[in-house]
């Protein structure tokens, strides 16, 4: 079972896995106001919406789910990048070589006090001087490296789903960060090969994750989302929130309109008209905004060059032609709504892009989609053993203490993730950041432009 607690609701997907691919079973969902911007901010609403989903969700499987797997909130985390350099007195590689190598990359590795570990995924392998090694196993050698990337969670924030899944009552055998879900749920295994990028744009967030040789290299995350276009648009047609979230749903049938009837958020509520392009306009603005941003933190990334294919996904992927329009600002890449494709019978079963990150959830899971990892609780586990891995009381043990000094001249690895105060200043106002755009927007800008126009 995979579950992802979103800002606005809780998603719930059982499956059944027969050792080579998960069948769907059932999805469940419910809405909570425990989350704000991706953090938790109510246990017991929280909880409660679990409870809900996951009633759902098992009512349509006919099923008890064996295995639950949560995915937490891109919000809570960092990246930063260490190596791990072993010898081989063996001169062969085997698992538990590659666990050591891991080892000591996490172990050069600068951990804050109030972080822990939630995933130590390594992206490439060394041996000797062989460089852009995807798999070590079977290899000859005398010395290993690896670069890995280490995605650091608060501890406070895994501490609290932890509680959240045992009130309801529901054990949980891992927690995966959810751009790394999604991306598992959505992208293709060669997409993951060759390089892309998840947009997984939700209600009040948006969870960056960037793939390349299969596994996740970078993400990044920002609080707006598609309920920050629902306040614009209720903001320039005066009316309730739950009217502007309907005219954005179902907007693509409003363009056969110029005016439309709606409810004013006046006391009593009373009819009126609203334009269409003024309602237009509005949206069109704040996805520009919100492109700018996502095209922003692409290029920030030492992997951008990597990418090649766009996904876009979440509850916003069913906006009509999001596509076409993030084509616009990516014109150098594929671009596709992302849809869960790891699992089978999910497409006729009514499964929308809302459900990747539960359904990634699954498939992060089984493990056949992960080469190798070192997870939250410090088990090494990967495609070569799948739903077991090896526990704690069988990983290497660190170097000795006198290895400290060591550790400290260790330089600091650079983080993909933004730091709090930098992020204040690339996040202020949107409409400041349009306007600093220049010259090398206004191209983009009219070809957005000619598009609304070419809807009326």
């Amino acid at each position: 079972m995979g579950i992802d607690i979103g800002s606005s609701s809780v998603k719930v997907v059982i499956g059944e896995y027969d050792g080579q691919t998960i069948s769907f079973g059932g999805s469940g969902i419910a809405s909570t106001k425990g989350v704000k911007k991706g953090k938790i901010t109510n246990l017991e609403e929280v909880v409660r919406g679990v409870k809900e989903a996951y009633t759902k969700a098992k009512r349509v499987a006919g099923i008890s789910p064996e295995l639950t797997f949560v995915a937490i909130s891109g919000m809570y985390g960092k990246s930063i990048y260490s190596r791990g350099i072993v010898n081989l007195p063996e001169r062969e590689i085997h698992l538990r070589e590659i666990n050591r190598a891991i080892k000591n990359a996490v172990y050069n590795a600068r951990i804050p006090q109030d972080s822990q570990i939630l995933h130590a995924i390594p992206y490439q392998f060394q041996v000797d001087n062989m460089e852009g090694i995807y798999d070590p196993i079977g290899m000859g050698g005398n010395r290993l490296e690896v670069d890995v990337h280490i995605v650091l969670i608060e501890k406070s924030a895994l501490e609290n789903v932890k509680r959240i899944f045992k009130q309801a009552g529901i054990p949980v055998a891992g927690i995966v960060l959810s751009p790394f879900a999604s991306g598992l749920g959505v992208l293709t295994q060669e997409e993951r090969e060759q390089g892309s990028a998840i947009l997984d744009v939700g209600y009040t967030t948006t969870n960056i994750g960037i793939f390349y040789n299969k596994n996740l290299v970078a993400f990044d995350k920002f609080g707006v989302g598609s309920h920050h276009i629902t306040k614009d648009i209720a903001e320039v047609a005066q009316i309730p929130i739950k009217e502007a979230e309907k005219i954005k749903k179902n907007f693509n049938a409003l363009l056969k309109h110029t005016k439309i009837s709606v409810k004013s958020n006046t006391i009593p509520p009373e009819p009126q008209e609203v334009s269409v392009r003024t309602i237009a306009t509005a949206l069109v603005m704040r996805m520009k905004e919100m492109f700018l941003i996502y095209r922003k933190l692409l290029a920030k990334t030492p992997f951008r060059k990597y990418i090649s294919t766009i996904a876009i996904t979440g509850g916003f992927a069913k906006f009509p032609s999001i596509d076409k329009i993030a084509k616009l600002f990516f014109p150098k890449q594929v671009v596709r709504v992302g849809i869960a494709r790891q699992i089978q019978n999910f497409s006729s079963s009514g499964g929308e892009s809302e459900l990747s990150v539960a359904v990634g959830a699954m498939v992060y899971g089984v493990g056949r989609e992960i080469l190798y990892e070192l997870d939250h609780d410090n088990r090494f586990r990967g495609k070569h053993n799948p739903l077991s891995g090896i526990g704690p009381e069988e990983d290497v043990p660190l170097p000795p203490k006198r290895e400290e000094k060591r550790r400290e001249r260790v330089k600091q690895p650079q983080t993909t993730s933004t730091q709090s105060t930098e992020r204040k200043k690339e996040i202020l106002d949107f409409r400041d950041l349009s306007r600093r755009q220049g010259r090398q927007e206004d191209g983009v800008w009219k070809k957005f432009l000619n598009m609304l126009n070419n809807l009326f």
